[in-house]
């Protein structure tokens, strides 16, 4: 497999919230964490608001 490593385009940006998430989620409810208890944690702080924010400042991301 071919693989390269870009920075994601801003249409993409869904798409890598819900990888992100999803990936951490997987820990959190296997140790307990909800949005209730730990706001801070990645799958509940993550959004992808945010992210557009941050793409627009120059903080983009890298996606493979």
């Amino acid at each position: 497999m071919n693989m390269e490593i870009r920075y994601a385009d801003v249409h993409e940006l869904g798409e890598c919230v819900k990888v992100i998430r999803d990936s951490f989620m997987t820990v959190a409810n296997e140790l307990g964490y909800t949005k209730e208890n730990a706001p801070g944690l990645i799958p509940f702080s993550v959004s992808e608001e945010k992210r557009k924010s941050r793409f627009a400042e120059g903080r983009k991301m890298e996606s493979p």
